[in-house]
């Protein structure tokens, strides 16, 4: 028997009453979508047969909802799928594929970047048959995902100076390079060999729509391979350099500045930004005092790099996006605490922060926050205190 035929519930009905039981079950269920558009609509010679998507006590209730009204009655006969459907949810792709018990193991949430989805496992670790189960979730996430063609697992933390993260392939063509896609910009990269999360793009969004003024010079202090930089360079007449230490994520930035149309100027290096506080670095000497705006995307360690950013920044003022991880409960508080104690320590004293919010739950013990203060050199201003 072909494995697109099986056994399903139809609601059998004459022919001349069709359209006026579709009108009427649209009318009694404006909510609730009744037919099952996973089937084909079958014919017969003088009826034609709706596929159902309801449970047994709907069905009593639209039986009674009909009756005296329409000539219908409700069969379970073999049916055919569409070949054009598409899942809509994981769950519904797996049904019948894998046992009911196994649903609540099913990963809520996954990453997808260009055409590669990222998956990760927790309890299914804990199965004898848990390699079966893992192939059948990421076949499904390619059935559901229609622009995703590759999976791969999740199975170590972001580490490493150049912050990649441990993945292992699992489904669909093996490759590990993509084109990713946002906010009218496009990214080149390599998901094994470079840094990159689709779940900033709020961020990358609201810092590029910022009233950055012409001629802003900007540093972006952890580049990767450029999303910040480019995001903001595509809608401002601005300078921005633009600074990682890995090697692949710097050679994909410089192709990455040739795949978008940009307003400003982006000048990449692939250089540790600890040595622009070298009195011998030739491109820290250039930005020192006059840098406008730093953007510090690298969360676990970006307090230790704030001697750098006040070593650019314009010591009448300028900006500083800083993005780290801070520890439940009041993660905000104790961000804008370590962030104050630092900049201070550093001769630095917060004029204003226009922003500090939870990014995103980082892990059960911790948030990512952001924080946005305009700063100046602390020369005799008396210190605020930001609770």
């Amino acid at each position: 028997m072909n494995n697109s035929r099986e056994k399903t519930l139809y609601l059998r009905v004459n022919k001349r009453e069709a359209q006026e039981l579709i009108d009427l079950i649209s009318k009694l269920y404006p909510n609730n979508k009744m037919l099952n558009d996973r089937y084909k609509i079958m014919k017969g010679r003088n009826n034609i047969f709706f596929p159902l998507k309801i449970n047994p006590n709907q069905i009593e209730h639209l039986k009674q909802q009909i009756k005296g009204k329409l000539h219908v009655k409700v069969v379970k006969k073999y049916g055919e799928k569409r070949k054009d459907y598409k899942y809509k949810t994981l769950e519904e792709a797996l049904e019948g594929k894998i046992p009911e018990k196994y649903f609540d193991l099913i990963p809520k949430s996954y990453d997808i970047i260009g055409d590669i989805a990222i998956v990760e496992f927790n309890e299914i670790e804990q199965l004898g048959d848990n390699e079966r189960i893992k192939k059948k979730i990421s076949m499904a996430v390619i059935e559901v995902n229609k622009n995703v063609k590759t999976v791969y697992e999740k199975i170590g933390k972001v580490s490493g100076d150049y912050r990649t993260r441990e993945l292992r392939f699992l489904m669909g063509f093996k490759k590990s390079e993509t084109i990713h896609r946002e906010n009218n910009c496009q990214f080149k990269l390599d998901i094994e060999k470079t840094f990159f999360t689709p779940r900033l793009i709020n961020e990358r969004r609201k810092i590029s729509h910022l009233k950055i003024r012409k001629a802003e010079t900007i540093v972006d202090l952890f580049a990767g391979v450029g999303p910040f930089s480019i995001q903001i360079a595509k809608l401002h007449k601005v300078k921005i350099y633009a600074f990682d230490k890995n090697p692949h994520a710097y050679e994909y930035m410089k192709e990455n500045l040739q795949l978008n149309d940009i307003r400003g100027e982006i000048f990449p290096f692939n250089m540790d930004v600890a040595d622009l506080i070298n009195p011998h670095n030739k491109i820290g000497i250039k930005l020192k005092n006059k840098v406008n705006r730093v953007i510090m995307n690298l969360p676990e360690h970006a307090l230790y790099f704030l001697n750098v950013a006040c070593h650019l920044i314009n010591p009448k003022g300028g900006i500083i996006h800083i993005y780290l991880f801070s520890e439940k409960p009041n993660t905000i508080k104790k961000a804008k605490k370590k962030f104050q104690e630092k900049i201070e320590g550093l001769n630095y004293y917060i004029d204003e922060i226009s922003r500090a919010k939870i990014v995103k739950s980082y892990s059960p013990k911790s948030n990512m926050i952001i924080i946005d203060a305009f700063v100046r050199k602390n020369q005799t201003h008396l210190k605020g205190n930001f609770k």
